[in-house]
């Protein structure tokens, strides 16, 4: 069987869909898995678990908080110990988890509240994968498909100012971004699970823009590149530009959307269903 904590993702549909004619999935709804980040919510994951898995069953925890404006504990008692108490669990029933975290781990001197949390769920996957238990943190890129852009995110900003036609000021956008379709990773984790790969790593592609040159595609292709307005506002003061990873490789032979013709695709559908 396959456990799903925070089933309502984007990536949580996605990675069902893989799985669901091969396997029986268990969809864990939030009113349960609320109260396992709380003090002892390790005993309740047990319970729970104990009463319903088998050894080897997989557990994928797409839960989490993404806003790096929500204040750290907030984030840390999703991101962090929820996990660590779902971790203690699968150690003690012999189940497989599997985390998500970001490529952005480790690239801050002073990161934000979402990949500070990021940074030490890796660290703790790390510790319980050293142990013995069959246990993997997938870092992952900017994941796009399977409904509307977070509001927050810089292809979320793009959508809204797209489909209001408003002007859209943005930094001289130098940052070195890869992004990917969440049914490609979905896929390409599933594959990367099936040949054993376990452990801390990066799902990558290889093919990273620039969020000017991201921008100035998808205006351009909607005809409203005179909306955007590349170097208006300062560039941020701590900031990842050479965010540039070679593809993973074991999915040397595995086929990614091509990016910009993809997020095209994907934009200008939502525009149009707007």
């Amino acid at each position: 069987m396959i456990f799903v904590i925070g089933s309502t993702s984007r990536l949580a549909k996605a990675l069902m869909a893989q799985y669901q004619e091969k396997d029986e999935i268990c969809a864990v709804s939030r009113d349960v898995y609320a109260s396992w980040a709380k003090e002892g919510g390790d005993v309740l994951v047990y319970a729970f678990l104990k009463e319903r898995a088998s050894k080897s069953d997989k557990i994928f925890v797409t839960a989490g908080v993404l806003d790096p404006r929500v204040q750290y504990e907030q984030v840390a008692k999703i991101n962090v110990t929820l996990v660590e108490h779902i971790l203690k669990a699968a150690w003690m029933l012999e189940l497989e988890v599997i985390s998500f975290g970001t490529v952005m781990e480790k690239q801050f001197e002073t990161p934000n509240n979402y990949i500070r949390t990021k940074e030490i769920l890796a660290d703790h996957v790390s510790d319980y994968f050293n142990r013995g238990l069959a246990v993997s943190h997938f870092q992952l890129h900017t994941l796009y498909g399977e409904g509307e852009p977070s509001s927050f995110m810089f292809l979320g900003q793009l959508l809204q100012a797209l489909r209001n036609e408003t002007l859209f000021e943005m930094t001289r956008g130098d940052q070195k971004r890869e992004y990917h379709h969440v049914q490609d990773d979905a896929e390409a984790i599933r594959l990367l699970l099936k040949s054993g790969c376990r452990g801390v790593m990066a799902v990558s592609h290889g093919d990273s823009y620039s969020l000017a040159e991201i921008a100035k595609h998808l205006f351009t292709s909607m005809n409203k590149e005179h909306l955007l307005r590349v170097g208006r506002l300062p560039d941020l003061s701590e900031e990842c530009y050479e965010c540039r990873l070679e593809k993973t490789p074991q999915l040397e032979s595995f086929e990614f959307r091509d990016t910009l013709p993809a997020l095209t695709d994907f934009v200008v559908s939502l525009c149009q269903s707007n």
